[in-house]
C-alpha cells in the first residue's frame, strides 16, 4: 500500500509542479533563439505567445491527471512491472515536454514583466 501511495503522491506532485500546441508553441525550440526573439517582440506578440504556452501547459496538466487516474486503478504489482511500461513512458514524455514548455513560457513572461505588461493575461491557472 505504501508503494502505491508513493507512486500516486509522486504523480500528484508532478502535476502540482507544472504551475499552448499551436505553431507558436514548440518545446524543442532552442532557448537561445527564444531569448533573441523576445528582444524585438511587441507586448501583444509576447502576450499571445505566452498565452499559447500557458494553454499547452494546462493541456499537459490535464493529460497528467488522466495518467494519474489510470495508475490509481492499477494493482501495486502492475505499477512496478512491465505491464505499466507504456503508462510510465507516456508520463515521462509529458514531464519532459511540460518542463520544456514551462522553461520557454517563463522567458516570455520575464520579458513581459520587464516591459511592465499586465501578467494576468498569461497566467497558468
Amino acid at each position: 500500500m505504501k508503494v502505491r501511495n508513493f507512486a500516486v503522491f509522486a504523480l500528484i506532485m508532478t502535476v502540482a509542479a507544472l504551475t499552448g500546441c499551436s505553431k507558436k508553441v514548440d518545446p524543442k525550440k532552442p532557448i537561445a533563439k527564444i531569448q533573441q526573439e523576445v528582444q524585438t517582440m511587441s507586448v501583444a506578440d509576447l502576450e499571445s505567445t505566452a498565452a499559447a504556452y500557458a494553454k499547452e501547459v494546462r493541456a499537459q496538466k490535464v493529460e497528467l491527471g488522466k495518467i494519474t487516474d489510470e495508475m490509481k486503478g492499477l494493482p501495486v504489482k502492475e505499477i512496478f512491472s512491465d505491464k505499466s511500461k507504456s503508462i510510465k513512458n507516456r508520463l515521462s514524455k509529458i514531464q519532459v515536454d511540460a518542463t520544456a514548455l514551462l522553461e520557454r513560457y517563463q522567458i516570455y513572461v520575464n520579458k513581459l514583466q520587464e516591459k511592465g505588461a499586465d501578467l494576468s493575461k498569461v497566467r497558468l491557472d
